[in-house]
């Protein structure tokens, strides 16, 4: 179920040093979008999903503040926005 180009990585710890696992999303010369671009169509989603920077490439979703089910939302806003690229 990946897309060409787009990788996902659990990391952990936090940025704080917290045991909380984050997802390191990258995207690579072949993904359909470039970070910048998912990142400006997730601001648009509703509800937006905000998302932090990592090099140049890829971005962390935090789900710390996240409720019951709400990470499975995230993950198919991600796909659809990256298949309809």
């Amino acid at each position: 179920d990946g897309i060409r180009g787009v990788v996902a990585t659990r990391v952990w710890p936090s940025e704080s040093g917290q045991p909380m696992p984050r997802a390191l999303v990258t995207f690579g010369p072949e993904a359909p979008l470039t970070r910048d671009q998912m990142q400006v169509r997730l601001m648009g989603n509703r509800p937006r999903i905000a998302v932090w920077n990592e090099g140049d490439d890829g971005f962390h979703v935090n789900p710390q503040t996240l409720k019951p089910g709400e990470a499975s939302v995230i993950a198919d806003v991600l796909r659809r926005i990256l298949r309809s690229a």
